[in-house]
């Protein structure tokens, strides 16, 4: 009978360990789908705030491209691309452009498909 009662005892802790854990753990998730969702929000606002050109410099900038490479495939000065790209840097919250490509999760060597 004692061994019964240890043994509940035992169960009941240790389902009150589980409870515990999942109760945390479901604060955690809460927390990080949170966060997402409100960056996810910021950028897709960034990106709703990007200006035709903008749009096309981006699409250069997540391929890898230079400023210079930029420029010469639109034809606008290489000052002009770096101008674009500090402007979108700026409205999407990023420090560089590896941060726009790690965000993205775009390979900087992959080409963008047009859909």
């Amino acid at each position: 009978m004692l061994r019964q009662t240890e043994e509940r005892k035992l169960e009941h802790e240790f389902l009150e360990a589980i409870a515990r854990t999942m109760q945390a753990l479901d604060e955690h998730v809460n927390h990080y789908v949170a966060r997402r969702l409100a960056e996810s929000n910021i950028q897709t606002a960034a990106a709703l705030q990007l200006s035709p050109r903008e749009r096309e410099v981006f699409a250069l900038v997540v391929q890898g491209l230079t400023n210079k490479e930029i420029a010469a495939q639109l034809g606008i000065s290489e000052s002009t691309a770096k101008f674009h790209v500090s402007a979108i840097l700026k409205k999407c919250g990023a420090r560089s452009r590896l941060d726009v490509v790690r965000e993205h999760k775009i390979p900087p060597a992959l080409e963008l498909v047009a859909s």
